[in-house]
């Protein structure tokens, strides 16, 4: 698969996910994504599409060196880096990082917009961090997230045990 092919896939994937959390956030108890027509869920898309794009302008903006910094904390790599340690942070609170949480716990655990949270979550699987999961026991098909390897648990406030003596 070519580099532009896979991004634009990763960005379909990202809209997806960010249309399904917002629309689950504004109708905790309504019918289910998954089971919403087209023509609900085209506006939920679109709104998620322009979003991103917001983001992502705003992104190339400071990479670039112009416009003002952002109100939404896009300021780089120290930002990113705070994001991240974030997202661990939240791991770490819950069964230190050994088990997997969903991009609606992932929210209310670091406080982030739903747009800023989905991009930090892709960034972090990119970099092997974090792996996707299917949640087939959740019937609204949301998608949880799991650390990949201890060393990243240990980042997310697990405690190194003791070597055994020999």
């Amino acid at each position: 698969m070519k580099e532009a092919e896979c991004r634009e896939l990763i960005d379909r994937q990202d809209v997806e996910t960010l249309a399904q959390l917002t629309y689950e956030l504004a109708h905790p108890m309504g019918v289910l994504w998954s089971q919403r027509r087209p023509v609900i869920r085209d506006g939920w898309l679109d709104a998620a599409r322009r979003r991103l794009s917001e983001m992502d302008e705003t992104d190339m903006r400071q990479r670039s060196g112009y416009g003002e910094a952002p109100a939404g904390g896009h300021d780089g790599a120290a930002a990113s880096a705070a994001r991240g340690a974030a997202v661990l942070d939240a791991f770490g609170r819950h069964s230190r990082g050994l088990r997997p949480l969903s991009l609606h716990t992932l929210m209310r655990e670091t406080e982030m917009d739903p747009a800023v949270l989905v991009r930090t979550v892709r960034r972090m699987m990119g970099q092997g961090v974090l792996a996707e999961m299917a949640a087939t026991t959740d019937p609204s098909g949301q998608t949880a997230f799991r650390l990949l390897d201890s060393g990243h648990a240990l980042l997310a406030g697990r405690r190194p045990q003791p070597e055994p003596r020999v």
